[in-house]
Formats: structure tokens, sequence, C-alpha cells
């Protein structure tokens, strides 16, 4: 629920969920209070962007964790490059203008879309390409937002060699991260 929790002023002791909310019960046998670890990864689908969350906390016999539960924040961008592809290759000749394009494709690990002046806005999160060819850094340049999501550069190049790309989302405000690079090679 984006208005709720992004929108809403939230309150000490406020609930934060609501009976549509997504979650997990437990039930745990036991017989003497226990320091239990909750551990989260997320997303699986995009192994690149994996993060590992935790939180730690006692547990006490008959005594039930309701209401918001336990929280656990998954901070971060799922980045994906799109283009160039992994391990492409490209013919020096055939480039359109001497131009590799860069295209990510950017979101909120909650999924969120990442828009121009949405909740999540476009023009406050830096996208920025770091290229390298034959393993030296050749430059730095930003990524412009297109559509929701979406962002782009394009790197002018005449030389053959073995490129990567490592494309990285960062948001000065909120400290939430993403990166994914790929390798392709002109020849």
């Amino acid at each position: 629920n984006t208005d709720l929790i992004m929108k809403t002023p939230w309150t000490r002791h406020e609930r934060l969920t609501y009976e549509k909310t997504a979650k997990f019960l437990a039930m745990i046998d036991i017989d003497e209070p226990t320091l239990v670890t909750i551990e989260i990864q997320s997303p699986v689908n995009s192994r690149q962007a994996l993060i590992h969350a935790s939180t730690e906390l006692w547990i006490i016999p008959g005594k039930d964790i309701l209401g918001d539960g336990i929280i656990v924040e998954i901070p971060g961008f799922v980045v994906e490059l799109l283009k160039p592809r992994t391990h492409q290759y490209v013919s020096l000749d055939e480039l359109k203008d001497g131009i590799i394009e860069i295209q990510a494709n950017v979101v909120m690990m909650c999924g969120c879309p990442i828009s121009k002046d949405g909740i999540w806005d476009s023009q406050k999160i830096e996208v920025m390409a770091i290229i390298k060819k034959d393993g030296n850094q050749v430059e730095t340049m930003p990524l412009e937002w297109v559509a929701d999501n979406l962002f782009e550069a394009s790197f002018p190049t005449d030389e053959k060699g073995q490129y990567e790309v490592i494309v990285y989302a960062f948001d000065g405000m909120t400290g939430n991260t993403g990166v994914d690079k790929v390798n392709y090679i002109i020849r």
C-alpha cells in the first residue's frame, strides 16, 4: 500500500500493515526464551542484486508477536543491464555511428517504479556507467532517465578490445544502491 507507507504520516505505535500486507507466519515450539535470527534474501530472480537482510530477537514461549510483526527492510535497487548484452560480440565496422548503447533497468527492491517526479524520483537518483577497456577505466558517464525504470547513455568508441560496463544507481538521500555489470567484445 504505497499511499499508506509513503504518503501518510506515521506515528509511534500506529500500524503500518493491513489485511493485504504480505507476511510470513511462523509457529515456533519452544520451552524457554530463545534468541533467533531472521534472515531474508531478495530478489530471488536477479542474482546480481541479491541482498541479505537480517535481524535478531528473543522469542518467548506463549508470547505472540503480532501487529506489524517483525519488519526487515531490504534496501537498494535492482539494476539490470539490458544493453550491451553479456559477452556480446560487436563488429567495429557495424557499430552505428561508432556508438555502443548502454541501457539499464533500475527499480526499487520493493518493485516500486522510478519515474520523473514520482515517489522515487528519477531526478534524485544518480545512475552512472563506468566503462573499462582491457581492464583499464576509460570513461565514466551518466545514464539519463528515458521512461519508468529505464536509463540510457551512448558510449562513443572506435577501438577494438574487451570491454566491461559497470552501472550503478545511488540515492544520496536514502543511501539505496545497486550495481550490475557486463562484459562485451568489440572486434
